[in-house]
């Protein structure tokens, strides 16, 4: 098993997790704050990394959740908050889950399973 790679994705699956819960519980002017952050985070840290794995389950979820969150931090039209939310959610989770076959894949691989 490669351990930085599975390191980087548990760190990928735990910041999109925290990020999750964060915009769970934000208002509208934290939720843009959250998501212009969290798209300079994702965009530094872990798309590229996600792209060097070649496992598209990863990386097209990683993509769409940065640019939900690119669509949410120059929201302007702020009545639709409520769908937004619901939409970036649903993106965290794809992810979420995708990054736990993928850790899982590597963990059965690393036991000969």
């Amino acid at each position: 098993m490669d351990l930085k790679q599975y390191k980087r994705i548990k760190e990928l699956n735990l910041y999109v997790t925290g990020l999750c819960r964060e915009i769970n519980d934000s208002t509208i002017e934290t939720f843009i704050a959250v998501a212009a952050n969290a798209v300079e985070q994702i965009n530094n840290e872990f798309l590229e990394d996600a792209k060097k794995l070649s496992y598209l389950p990863l990386y097209l979820p990683l993509t769409h959740l940065y640019n939900q969150l690119l669509r949410v931090r120059t929201y302007a039209d702020r009545k639709d908050f409520s769908k937004a939310r619901v939409q970036t959610i649903e993106s965290c989770e794809e992810v979420i889950a995708n990054s736990n076959v993928y850790l899982q894949k590597m963990e059965y691989k690393e036991k000969g399973l």
